[in-house]
């Protein structure tokens, strides 16, 4: 499947953990870890826009990226 962030970039990935994997291998702000990275999102979107982007699964995290208007599935 492929992506569309809220910045442009196209990332194209099988599984939400490969999709944040390519996210965070693109990141300026990468964390230590992929958990790390997702924190760092997620409190990111919340003083965006207040969004609330759930970190405990990485399906639940690209499903609300995707809720929220951070990324888009494109075909």
């Amino acid at each position: 499947m492929k992506y569309k962030a809220i910045d442009g970039k196209i990332f194209e990935a099988e599984t939400p953990q490969q999709l944040i994997e390519a996210m965070r291998n693109d990141s300026f702000s990468p964390g230590k870890n992929t958990r790390d990275f997702m924190l760092n999102v997620s409190e990111s979107s919340y003083h965006f826009d207040n969004s609330n982007i759930r970190i405990n699964t990485p399906e639940n995290f690209v499903q609300d990226l995707l809720k929220n208007g951070f990324l888009e599935e494109i075909k």
